[in-house]
């Protein structure tokens, strides 16, 4: 801005020195300017010029309250000078005074309307009070004057992205940008208002340009993650906010970041540690434990994620997302009553809470109160009625108290709801294929690929094998993918894709390989882990009957399709002694870290009433025994443990080779003893899994299976009374011979 010399020329003294004052003031060299200043004003102390430039001085130096003052005095003697208002409204904006500000502005420019120093500065001081409105006029007034005027620009895009007006926002930046291509606050504001107008790419564009302009900053690069993280680029996101702290390691929100972006990756351990530092640098933050916790829970590592939400709740005793990630934690890990308990204290603080309620109807069916499970869901429902997690949710209530048509109906509507609610999806699927449909079934089944790990999901970089690509000449790679009694019961689809031309390897859990390595159709089997040779395309092993169309009438069930290795069978038959009485395998729980483990296992203390059948043997095909179990076996004296000869499932192939009838739950034993044609009764919870179909004593899948199931949730005494009167009338009728079984 020109700056104007008093009308009445000064004493020649006066006048040279201002001039020199000038000069040096417009070289930045504020000191000696102010020298020159005082030396103007002690020979002329009304010298209105002076006095301005002095308080512009000022303001340059940081001492706004001296810079007023002289402002002051200069306007007592030039009342009208729209400079010396336009200086005071900037000394009055230094120090916080922003209304007198916005009063000496307006001055300014009701003197000279074309002032685009005054229009910019009134802005800056409306835009101070966030009266934005009132600031975007003036930038447009300033802009009228000044159209090319970067500042501005600037200053107008982030009014507009204060109001919400990102189109606006993103454009006036860019042409800021334009004027000035290496303007850094224009290209943090342009990044800002792309990532609110969810332009993440021009956001990372923008970022990335500032960066080159300065490389050293860190707070450049903690957005950039942010837009990275934002556009689903979680590795990028992790680069940058490494990048970020490789410049700034004391940033707390960068660490924070970081480990959410580490958590999408399921890199648990390294997100935790970033939490760990967030913590240490806020120690006063819930929200770092409360992070804590989720990693954990994520590992399954029930009981620490819990201990990391209490650390949470010291910090803020009435956090929601603490209180229901408690009681998620506790629910997890089966401790019904602690998880109540919590959702009470939650709902208590927060009565509609819908996490809180959901977790009460969680905690209350996993009790088997289920009455009381639905009622809490219908009040969610009536609280949200398009809410799609709630018709989820009380679709996982009603599949679990056998209204099964109903589930399918909320399991739907959830996804209608809500396409991307995937759980629903594969909800419905298990739905479907429980009550026989498999057609729609084995489609939505698919949704299940959402819930497994992402290292999992694209472990290979070959393709996928396509239901209408042929086989014929392929090499394809079957992997398993769920437990092991998955893998035992899919893997009878190997011949089938070995009939359609194609070559067959497997991939199957360590302790299935010897197993398999006689499975025909298979041409070669590998352990989880070992190298693998080069094929042509792969596929989970549970997507094969979608593959392959399977309906009911269409499943592949010749049995037995495994086979036991011969020298284990030989070592097997050397084990078991030559006796009349009918040999009982007996299997009463399943894998205590599976999550419906409670529902599906037996208590051996109520599981035992099947050894008081007289005339048989009992042999424990358990692979672990509690000690409590351990004594109650000891205690009845007629039952032989075979889990320390039990090295894998081979062996177990083996042994089941030498026995008459296994008598199990769900677990994997029963689907080995199905798999080698061997005779299998097999007790099953009131919500059974959806493999096993609904109100049939048979399966598809083995023809030589036989099923029991609860009439009601819990009750086990029906199921073991059928099995117990089976068996007396098996011993009765049958005489004794020792089993001879099809070796490959």
């Amino acid at each position: 801005m020109q700056h104007s010399f008093l009308k009445q020329p000064p004493a020649k003294g006066a006048r040279v020195a201002l001039e020199r004052g000038l000069m040096l003031h417009r070289a930045g060299r504020f000191e000696e300017a102010q020298l020159a200043y005082a030396q103007v004003l002690r020979l002329q102390p009304s010298d209105a010029d002076a006095l301005r430039l002095q308080g512009s001085v000022f303001i340059a130096q940081g001492r706004p309250d001296e810079a007023v003052s002289v402002l002051r005095s200069a306007l007592h003697y030039q009342p009208k000078s729209p400079e010396a208002n336009y200086s005071l409204g900037n000394a009055l904006q230094a120090k916080s005074e922003l209304a007198e500000a916005v009063a000496c502005y307006r001055q300014a420019i009701k003197l000279r309307p074309e002032f685009p120093e005054a229009l910019c500065n009134l802005g800056n001081a409306l835009a101070a009070l966030e009266r934005w409105e009132e600031a975007i006029e003036a930038y447009l007034a300033a802009l009228t004057l000044q159209p090319r005027a970067a500042l501005v620009l600037n200053n107008l895009s982030v009014a507009c992205l204060k109001l919400g007006r990102t189109p606006d926002a993103v454009s006036f930046a860019n042409r800021a940008i334009t004027e000035e291509p290496d303007y850094c606050d224009a290209l943090k504001n342009l990044g800002l208002a792309c990532e609110a107008a969810k332009d993440f790419e021009s956001a990372i564009a923008a970022y990335r340009q500032l960066a080159t302009l300065n490389p050293h900053g860190a707070t450049t690069y903690y957005r950039l993650g942010l837009a990275h993280y934002a556009a689903g680029q979680h590795d990028a996101a992790v680069a940058a906010y490494n990048h970020s702290l490789s410049l700034d390691s004391n940033n707390a929100d960068t660490w924070l970041e970081l480990g959410v972006a580490l958590e999408k990756l399921e890199r648990w351990a390294e997100a935790r540690s970033s939490y760990v530092r967030h913590q240490t640098l806020r120690p006063e933050s819930s929200s770092s434990w409360n992070n804590i916790g989720t990693t954990f829970q994520k590992e399954r590592r029930f009981t620490e994620a819990a201990q990391a939400y209490r650390q949470a709740l010291a910090l803020e005793p009435n956090g929601r997302n603490a209180l229901n990630n408690l009681g998620i934690a506790l629910w997890s890990d089966k401790l019904w009553d602690e998880a109540l308990a919590v959702a009470h204290q939650l709902l208590a603080l927060y009565p509609d809470d819908i996490d809180g309620l959901n977790n009460l109807a969680v905690a209350l069916t996993s009790k088997h109160e289920t009455v009381e499970a639905e009622s809490v869901l219908r009040r969610v429902m009536a609280l949200k009625p398009y809410d799609a997690a709630t018709h989820s949710n009380l679709g996982n209530l009603l599949l679990a108290i056998g209204r099964a048509s109903e589930a399918i109906e909320k399991f739907h509507t959830a996804g209608a709801l809500n396409p991307d609610l995937h759980a629903a999806h594969y909800n419905e699927g298990i739905a479907l294929l429980l009550t026989g449909d498999y057609r729609r079934g084995w489609r939505n089944y698919e949704f299940r690929f959402y819930k497994t790990p992402v290292t999992e999901r694209f472990r290979f970089t070959r393709p996928r094998w396509q239901i209408d690509e042929t086989l014929a000449g392929k090499t394809i790679l079957v992997h398993a993918e769920q437990g092991l009694g998955d893998t035992i019961q899919f893997a009878r689809y190997a011949p089938l894709l070995a009939a359609r031309g194609a070559t067959v390897f497997l991939e199957v859990q360590p302790s299935l390989k010897s197993l398999f390595a006689n499975l025909p159709g298979a041409s070669a089997v590998f352990a989880r882990g070992e190298p693998l040779p080069e094929f042509d395309c792969h596929c989970p092993m549970l997507s094969l009957p979608l593959g392959f169309g399977t309906e009911i009438g269409s499943i592949p069930s010749a049995t037995p399709y495994l086979f036991p290795p011969s020298d284990k069978l030989a070592e097997w038959a050397e084990r078991f002694t030559s006796t009349d009485q009918p040999r009982i395998g007996v299997v009463w729980s399943g894998n205590p870290r599976h999550e419906n483990d409670h529902n599906r296992s037996i208590p051996l203390a109520e599981f035992q009433r099947v050894f008081d059948v007289p005339g048989a043997q009992f042999f424990s095909l358990q692979k672990d025994t509690t000690p409590t179990n351990a004594a109650i076996l000891a205690n009845r004296g007629i039952v032989t443990e075979l889990a320390p000869h039990l090295g894998n499932f081979a062996d177990t192939a083996a042994a089941i080779a030498q026995l008459d009838v296994v008598i199990a739950v769900d677990t994997s034993v029963a689907h080995l003893a199905g798999a080698l044609g061997k005779p299998v009764w097999v007790m099953l919870p009131f919500a059974p899994d959806w493999r096993w179909l609904l109100n049939r004593d048979d399966s598809p899948w083995y023809p030589t299976m036989r099923l029991f199931r609860q009439p009601a949730i819990g009750d086990w005494a029906r199921p073991l009374e059928q099995v117990t009167e089976q068996l007396r009338e098996f011993c009765r009728r049958t005489e004794h011979r020792v089993p001879q079984l099809q070796t490959a």
